[in-house]
């Protein structure tokens, strides 16, 4: 029997970074993260994506009810931002998802203080724009 080499250094695969202090942190639950983290995964350069919720189940393995629940809450928490997107017949399609990934985020005592570095955020990206 032949043995079969390994290959690292071809075996590329994709991945996500994650950071210690987003794992380590108390402010979401096991279904926040994981959902998060899920949406990592389609995040572009600028921290938006837009799957589906057929697309985060299938990657999560988390009910439709329990992800929608949890997509409000990371969003009442300041962890994303939820844009509703429609198509050009005026039916929905699935939502833009802005991530907000900061040290600071992760380092916040409470919503509010979420919420503050969140805003900082959006102030400085409008700033920039102009």
């Amino acid at each position: 029997m032949a043995r079969k080499k390994i290959k690292s250094a071809t075996d590329q695969r994709k991945f996500i970074m994650i950071y210690h202090d987003f794992l380590e942190s108390d402010l979401l639950t096991s279904h926040e993260k994981m959902v998060f983290i899920a949406l990592k995964k389609f995040a572009d350069s600028n921290n938006q994506c837009f799957p589906s919720l057929k697309k985060l189940i299938d990657v999560t393995r988390i009910s439709k009810r329990k992800i929608q629940d949890t997509l409000k809450s990371l969003e009442q928490k300041h962890i994303i931002g939820i844009e509703s997107r429609l198509r050009a017949d005026g039916g929905d399609t699935s939502n833009l998802y802005t991530l907000y990934d900061f040290k600071e985020l992760w380092n916040a005592g409470s919503s509010e203080e979420m919420a503050a570095v969140v805003n900082e955020y959006e102030e400085m990206k409008l700033v920039s724009e102009l």
